[in-house]
């Protein structure tokens, strides 16, 4: 074989080296790019998981809050919140206090039980009991009868919790009995409180026979039929 021939052999095997390691130099950075690649991906990836974890977890905080306010608008309107209860009765009392008496349940409420009242003396853990602690919305109408008094009568009537008074108060004037002037009158108001769990309501009326001093006796007045009461409980 000629010198020529061995060279041109040579310089063949040579450009075979030289493209297949270029060739390999080629698929090392292909390789480099794809796993630059894969490791970019792998990094939004992450980012996307990331941020849905955080979307979902700000959903979940909108949806407990949601959910909060729904329960306190429940609170607000739902029927079970109201207790009514009406008097068809009359209150004589042979002391210098009137603490209302009623005996017709209109509407229960898990939120209010109703126990009997002295009506001279009221008690502890008488007149309407809370089951729960919150606001209440306290609302009445106290009817008066001036049975047999023959002069000017001015009756005061509150709302008292736990035997004190919340400052909430009522006024109504008669004068004599229907063969001469007012024999009957009515008043009402109403208030929101935040009561505590076993605290207890109750309605008291004083009265001032043609004086300014409240501190006369019931004879010849009475606590009249159609007085009633609305308890709302209002939630925390």
């Amino acid at each position: 074989m000629s010198i020529k021939v061995h060279q041109e052999i040579n310089n063949i095997r040579n450009s075979i080296k030289k493209e297949t390691e270029r060739s390999i130099n080629v698929e090392t950075a292909i390789i480099s790019g794809i796993n630059t690649e894969l490791i970019r991906a792998n990094g939004i990836e992450s980012g996307i998981i990331s941020d849905i974890n955080n979307e979902s977890s700000r959903a979940q905080g909108i949806e407990s809050g949601l959910q909060t306010e729904i329960n306190n608008i429940k609170a607000i309107t739902g029927s079970n919140n109201i207790f009514s209860i009406l008097k068809t009765t009359m209150d004589i009392p042979n002391s210098f206090n009137l603490y209302s008496r009623f005996d017709s349940i209109i509407k229960t409420s898990p939120y209010i039980n109703y126990i009997h009242p002295d009506i001279n003396n009221g008690g502890v853990n008488t007149g309407f009991i809370c089951q729960t602690n919150g606001y209440y919305k306290i609302e009445y109408v106290f009817n008066a009868m001036c049975l047999s008094f023959p002069d000017r009568v001015c009756w005061y009537t509150r709302i008292m919790i736990n035997n004190n008074s919340i400052g909430q108060r009522s006024f109504i004037y008669t004068r004599a009995n229907n063969d001469m002037y007012v024999q009957h009158g009515s008043a009402g108001s109403s208030i929101i409180h935040y009561c505590n769990q076993n605290d207890y309501i109750q309605l008291l009326t004083l009265v001032a026979k043609n004086s300014k001093f409240f501190n006369d006796d019931f004879i010849g007045l009475r606590g009249d039929i159609g007085s009633n009461i609305i308890i709302t409980y209002l939630g925390l």
